[in-house]
């Protein structure tokens, strides 16, 4: 008897574990995609490179006058930003849902589909003209 219900509550949490399985295969993906975004090779899933490479932009701007370094430091610094509020953001739908909180990936997947539709018709239009 201990055996089986030991048994059943591991299943549940194996199940716990494949639900995240997308997530983690996403990840590998974007190496390749944001290889070359506005000229900046990124990592959006880690923070270390992009901290170092903010703050020295920063430092080229502010500290020794040099503007050329702007579009890197908005760049990198809003790589970070928005990483982090990424990080508050599954936080927050984690306690709320548990496992089921996969499914909100949905709602920056959507939005980025609009936003690249948007882009390509501009894109379309900006060639017309």
């Amino acid at each position: 008897r201990f055996m089986s219900v030991r048994g059943l509550g591991d299943v549940y949490k194996r199940q716990v574990y494949t639900r995240l399985y997308p997530c983690v295969f996403a990840t590998a993906f974007q190496w390749s995609i944001f290889c070359g975004a506005q000229g900046f090779n990124c990592a959006t899933i880690f923070n270390s490179n992009n901290y170092r490479q903010f703050s020295s932009s920063f430092a080229e701007v502010y500290l020794n006058k040099d503007p050329s370094f702007r579009p890197k430091m908005k760049f990198f610094g809003c790589t970070l930003l928005f990483y982090h509020f990424g990080v508050v953001y599954v936080y927050l739908i984690l306690k709320a849902f548990s496992s089921y909180a996969i499914w909100s990936g949905l709602l920056p997947l959507v939005v980025a589909a609009v936003m690249i539709h948007l882009h390509r018709k501009e894109l379309a239009v900006a060639k017309v003209e």
